[in-house]
């Protein structure tokens, strides 16, 4: 890795993670990282996370990062060349595409994308909503009842409370909520 980092013409951006507030982690959680850096096209990058061994889950080896072209942080792929050694996670951008690139843990699912996922969802018709009450900050906690066509007796009724978002780094819960309330919606017709 050493070799790598000593690159002739590369831009070193050396990181490290910040800890986020989490009751069951002991009282901080260190995993997840979201950034978003200005450069010039063509331009290579190499990104080092120098505390990387002491993440809550410090399992790197066979991690990708991931990476965003476009400027709002919609489509993501995963960095080939990401390399975990010596406590230190890297990866190298050989020519940058854009002039705008994010990196991230986990593709984010941002509060917008939830909040247009509830009211297009609404507009369906195949749910109810629910207010859940208010989050720490004051967002409001949404419920989506997904009952309007079940032909079953209360005694066939079953209940599936389906949670996401409520740890930091947990976006990979928001994306699966995503599918199970489109894959709901699909049923519901």
């Amino acid at each position: 890795m050493n070799d790598i980092l000593s690159e002739d013409n590369a831009h070193t951006y050396k990181l490290s993670l910040s800890p986020e507030k989490c009751l069951e982690a002991a009282g901080h959680f260190k995993q997840w990282f979201y950034f978003r850096v200005h450069c010039q096209v063509g331009e290579k990058l190499i990104f080092v996370i120098t505390d990387a061994s002491v993440a809550t889950f410090p399992l790197w080896d066979g991690y990708k990062v991931c990476m965003s072209t476009v400027g709002e942080g919609e489509d993501w792929t995963r960095v080939k060349e990401t390399f975990y050694e010596d406590g230190k996670l890297m990866w190298t951008i050989k020519s940058a595409s854009s002039s705008i690139l994010s990196f991230s843990y986990f593709p984010p699912y941002s509060l917008e994308r939830q909040e247009r996922l509830v009211q297009s969802t609404l507009a369906t018709s195949a749910c109810s909503y629910v207010s859940l009450g208010k989050s720490e900050e004051g967002r409001d906690l949404h419920g989506l009842v997904f009952d309007k066509h079940l032909d079953a007796t209360l005694s066939d009724y079953y209940v599936v409370w389906i949670q996401h978002r409520q740890h930091p780094g947990e976006t990979s819960a928001s994306w699966f909520c995503d599918g199970v309330v489109k894959r709901l919606c699909e049923m519901s017709r």
